[in-house]
């Protein structure tokens, strides 16, 4: 078994590998976001050209435009379940299960001793008190 110290560093490199994959997976998920919606601008009207209302034609645009997002989103969702899985396993060979259960329990059990000694000394039946005769 490791000690405790080896375990603290051994989590935070996980925590930081963990960190520095989901800055990746935002960098490359906000590229992506800037390029799909440079195409949907492009077929825009340009800025110094009088605008009249107009109705939008080109719903098929849009929707191939909405498809990418949602392909995006999903990248990066897929990117993300990854690198958390990545993290739980490097993080679930520190910190043994049954180590873990046994440290749950002796916690639990030290902190919950006090309440159940109050319950049991409160369900117990008390003599009743002798009156004092004056």
């Amino acid at each position: 078994m490791t000690n405790p110290f080896e375990q603290f560093a051994a989590l935070a490199t996980a925590n930081q590998s963990l960190f520095l994959k989901f800055a990746e997976i935002s960098q490359a998920a906000m590229q992506r976001q800037a390029e799909i919606a440079a195409r949907g601008l492009s077929s825009q009207p340009e800025q110094g050209v009088e605008q009249k209302p107009t109705a939008f034609s080109n719903f098929a645009g849009f929707s191939t435009l909405f498809q990418d997002v949602e392909q995006n989103r999903q990248a990066s969702l897929a990117a993300t379940r990854e690198a958390v899985q990545e993290w739980q396993s490097q993080v679930g060979q520190l910190f043994p299960a049954a180590d873990a259960q046994k440290q749950f329990a002796d916690v639990f059990q030290a902190w919950s001793k006090p309440l159940v000694t109050a319950a049991a000394n409160e369900t117990e039946p008390k003599a009743p008190a002798a009156k004092a005769h004056n």
